[in-house]
């Protein structure tokens, strides 16, 4: 005899999630069915334009399971973008020279708040902080 599984709150959680995504997507295909969001290319259009975020997001999961807190990622990721437009537009960068300087300056800062978090024993909330301004 199987026994059923009982549903915990993240896989209910979850299925909230799913459920309110799915009804968001279909309130959006009837309303605007004549612009062409019933599309399947409009779907992938979804995951092509917040690629950036759900990268930041997967990392901030992490980050939220293991128990931690970071609450410097979007002022990081801003001067990260800021510096590669800045690199590319005023001082003439290629592309590849501007993604290779933006990846080394956020690599600087995870390592500069890891460092301090897990050597100093300062509270990741504070290092945070501080590396949000």
């Amino acid at each position: 005899m199987k026994t059923r599984k009982k549903i915990n709150s993240n896989t209910f959680l979850f299925i909230i999630t799913i459920a309110l995504f799915i009804v968001m997507y279909a309130a959006g295909m009837i309303i605007f069915a004549d612009k062409g969001f019933a599309k399947p290319q409009m779907f992938m259009n979804l995951l092509i334009n917040n690629a950036g975020l759900i990268v930041i997001s997967c990392g901030m999961t992490i980050v939220m399971i293991t128990g931690g807190i970071d609450i410097s990622v979007g002022s990081v990721t801003a001067l990260v973008c800021m510096v590669s437009a800045y690199s590319m537009e005023k001082m003439g960068y290629s592309a590849y020279v501007a993604i290779i300087v933006s990846l080394a300056i956020g690599l600087l800062f995870g390592l500069l708040q890891g460092y301090l978090v897990a050597y100093l024993d300062i509270q990741p909330f504070i290092v945070t902080l501080a590396g949000m301004f």
